[in-house]
């Protein structure tokens, strides 16, 4: 996950914030200026959780130009990406449950063997 903040994180280093030529705060107004500097970042879209959410979040206020409603939707987002997150370690998950599983087979196995003599020290 760490990978696909790095683009957000090396702008915000570099001094990155809401830019002051369009103005201090984002209103209705002012919205579809901020979308646009947003989608002129060097980060392309869908590499960054960040990035994803600030522009959702400002389309939506465009759009809606109720902050409340908007804040709600980026909560329901947040669990989207929140389970999209948990999700792509499945197969992580699997391999933990599976090493064991199959450790304690091998031993049961090698158990068996040895108490009928088929394997010699």
């Amino acid at each position: 996950m760490s990978a696909l903040l790095i683009g957000a994180d090396d702008f915000l280093r570099r001094g990155g914030s809401l830019p002051e030529e369009i103005s201090k705060d984002i209103t209705p107004s002012n919205a579809a200026q901020f979308i646009a500097h947003v989608r002129k970042l060097p980060v392309k879209m869908g590499e960054s959780f960040l990035v994803n959410r600030v522009l959702r979040g400002l389309e939506h206020f465009d759009l809606l130009r109720n902050s409340g409603e908007v804040s709600g939707r980026l909560a329901t987002q947040s669990e989207i990406d929140g389970n999209a997150v948990g999700s792509s370690y499945a197969l992580i998950k699997v391999f933990v449950w599976a090493i064991p599983i199959l450790g304690f087979i091998g031993t049961v196995a090698l158990a068996k063997f040895q108490l009928r003599g088929d394997i010699v020290d």
